[in-house]
């Protein structure tokens, strides 16, 4: 993504779904 806030949304989002399949 082009700014900083929109490439913080793209690493939670990354980090969610990381995070949510690493739990199952």
């Amino acid at each position: 993504s082009g700014t900083n806030i929109d490439n913080d949304g793209d690493g939670m989002l990354r980090m969610s779904r990381y995070l949510y399949h690493e739990r199952k």
